[in-house]
């Protein structure tokens, strides 16, 4: 009786596992889906989705895997123009070893200068209301 009940218990555990695997692979294969039909919003939702299910997992390599979701998430938000959600996804990907940091930094860079112009943009347009407010 207690051998069926600890076989029965390992069977549900790897089927968990396993489920749990597959769900993972299908949500980061959707977004991929979203993100190369440029669905950007969409896309950030499937891979934060992807990264629950890793981590709930003890996977070889799960921090490799978690560092390219977000550096996709990264992508996401820098094609969308969300500079300060990119940068800190990239830079969440870069500490976690993605496999193209050099990239990462380099969009870091872009990112702080677009936010740089745009804040330049906002203090002229407000300097140009003071002066002239009608």
């Amino acid at each position: 009786m207690r051998k069926s009940i600890r076989y029965l218990l390992l069977t549900f555990g790897i089927l968990v596992f396993a489920l749990n695997s597959f769900a993972q692979k299908h949500a980061q294969s959707d977004a991929d889906k979203a993100f190369n039909n440029g669905a950007y919003y969409k896309a950030i939702v499937l891979y934060k989705k992807a990264l629950g299910y890793i981590s709930n997992q003890h996977i070889k390599g799960a921090k490799k895997i978690r560092a390219n979701i977000m550096f996709q998430i990264a992508e996401c938000y820098r094609l969308t123009g969300d500079f300060k959600h990119d940068i800190e996804e990239y830079g969440k990907a870069i500490k976690g070893k993605c496999d193209d940091t050099l990239a990462a930094k380099q969009y870091i860079e872009e990112a702080e200068e677009e936010m740089a112009k745009h804040k330049d943009t906002v203090i002229h347009y407000q300097s140009k209301v003071l002066m002239d407010p009608r």
